[in-house]
């Protein structure tokens, strides 16, 4: 009866803990991060930058069908205007780094 017991407990310390699927892991992310609060402000953007956020959010607005329905799009328009770490969800970051930063008109 006590191996039954004890059987579960000894397996639980034997198995590997994968730091990919730890939540809690300190080696940095990329994208939104709950647990990362030390956000940068926006960055000045260069000329080259600032065409290709230009087209992004234009295909953006209608990829896939919906409106910024293509996470790869949401997540290239969140990386360019805010770098490594975004203030909020790709579809989020884009939706309002496109409708509040002028890149639609």
């Amino acid at each position: 009866m006590k191996t039954l017991l004890f059987a579960p407990i000894f397996f639980i310390f034997l198995s590997p803990i994968n730091a990919e699927d730890n939540p809690f892991a300190t080696k940095p992310r990329y994208g939104h991060d709950p647990f990362y609060r030390e956000y940068s402000p926006k960055k000045k953007l260069i000329d080259s930058e600032e065409e290709a956020l230009s087209a992004l959010c234009k295909i953006g607005l209608n990829a896939d069908g919906g409106i910024w329905n293509n996470d790869d799009i949401n997540a290239a328009i969140a990386s360019i205007k805010w770098g490594r770490h975004w203030v909020d969800t790709a579809q989020a970051t884009a939706y309002k780094t496109c409708n509040y930063g002028g890149y639609l008109n």
